[in-house]
């Protein structure tokens, strides 16, 4: 099967696609040190996007291992962009599909942004399989969370980029502009569907940086810094839309009201400006986990400074 993009290196120990059913196959890799006991397992963000190399090179490869996969309709998953069959507890099952082909019973889970969200229902569903799970810029698919940014509640931070979004809807639509959108998605409309994936995205990307003041959506190739920009993909956001027009696929609260059953290590790493995943959420699951640990940082939904430091002390005393 050809790949959308090499993602591998001289620490690769195996890669490849696995048939997961439903005509789904999930690309994974399994990477760095092979005596490694206990791996990470690697949840990327989204919903949507894939997993890049440098997520794997916040990891030393002589002393860690790591299994990342890109989720369904993902990156170099396939069929590409497939809406069918690609659910949250789709995307738990693979993980699973996947540590059980590479004979692997028990991981230390990690993940970002949407990456928590699988990571705690992950460690929820399956604590035979989690050692510890470490989170960053917590989400945990509440439809609270889900109307911070659908429904505006952002624009006392960022009114012109809610203006924006506005703008991209007939006026019967105005009131509600990402249903107008997320309905785009749902009824496959083709010839709307860039212009919406890309209204999404100029939602979503600048409430992700500490202090936005206009971005370039040419973005330059993960891989390669010297090569030439990017046609922009209006996949991820199909996803995307997907994914917050079905409230994530999860009952109400659900990861929160089961967030008792993580007993093993939580560390939990929250910027304190995160106007993408705002703090309130972190918190509040740290008050449902009382053994975990939570630290704020100085810090926007990204890797800033202070969150790569901590994330960084954190893999070199728990791994």
């Amino acid at each position: 099967m050809s790949l959308r993009t090499i993602k591998t290196d001289e620490f690769t120990i195996t890669s490849g696609h696995l048939d997961v059913g439903n005509g789904h196959s999930v690309w994974f890799e399994q990477w760095g040190n092979p005596q490694v006991k206990t791996p990470i397992l690697m949840f990327h963000g989204g919903p949507g996007s894939e997993f890049k190399p440098k997520h794997k090179y916040n990891f030393d490869p002589e002393r860690h291992q790591v299994i990342s996969f890109d989720q369904r309709g993902c990156g170099n998953s396939l069929p590409y962009g497939e809406l069918e069959h690609n659910t949250t507890q789709d995307v738990i099952a693979d993980a699973v599909t996947i540590l059980e082909h590479l004979g692997i019973s028990n991981v230390h889970v990690n993940g970002g942004s949407w990456g928590s969200t699988l990571a705690l229902l992950f460690a929820i569903e399956h604590p035979e399989l989690t050692k510890t799970v470490s989170i960053r810029g917590v989400f945990t698919g509440t439809q609270a969370e889900i109307d911070w940014l659908d429904k505006g509640i952002f624009k006392r931070h960022y009114p012109e980029v809610w203006e924006r979004f506005v703008a991209t809807v007939p006026d019967t639509h105005k009131d509600n502009p990402a249903d107008y959108h997320y309905k785009v998605i749902e009824d496959g409309d083709e010839p709307k569907l860039e212009a919406t994936s890309k209204a999404l995205s100029d939602l979503e990307i600048p409430i992700l940086n500490f202090d936005w003041r206009g971005y370039d959506r040419e973005v330059k190739k993960d891989a390669d810094p010297n090569s030439s920009p990017e046609e922009f993909d209006p996949v991820p956001y199909k996803i995307y839309g997907h994914y917050f027009n079905n409230a994530c696929f999860l009952e109400p609260d659900y990861i929160l009201k089961n967030a008792h059953k993580i007993t093993v290590p939580l560390y939990i790493v929250q910027g304190r400006y995160d106007m993408a995943c705002p703090p309130i959420t972190a918190y509040t699951l740290h008050k449902a986990v009382p053994h975990s640990k939570l630290y704020m940082t100085l810090a926007s939904h990204g890797n800033d400074p202070e969150t790569s430091t901590a994330l960084n002390v954190l893999r070199d005393t728990m791994y």
